[in-house]
């Protein structure tokens, strides 16, 4: 969960910079972070709530899951106008 979290804000603060990488890299790179956050979230989550009380941090799972979804989807929404141009060059 601390490590989806952790992607998340290195996906905020570096992630447009991906987007300077040559070619499809700086994209591709740029969605898979926020994936890879995703994932780690959801099983951050199963693992809290399996633990039956023994860990906390449900609330934060929630959070990081949350919002990695937004940025997967604002990236979705976004790449397509920058693949172009990246494609062009």
């Amino acid at each position: 969960m601390w490590l989806s979290l952790i992607l998340w804000l290195f996906g905020g603060v570096v992630g447009f910079g991906l987007f300077e990488i040559t070619g499809i890299t700086g994209p591709i790179l740029a969605i898979a972070v926020p994936a890879i956050g995703l994932i780690l979230g959801i099983v951050g989550r199963s693992q809290i709530k399996s633990s039956n009380g023994q860990l906390g941090g449900l609330a934060l799972a929630n959070i990081a899951i949350a919002l990695h979804l937004v940025s997967l989807v604002w990236l979705l929404f976004s790449i397509g106008p920058l693949l172009q141009t990246l494609l062009a060059r």
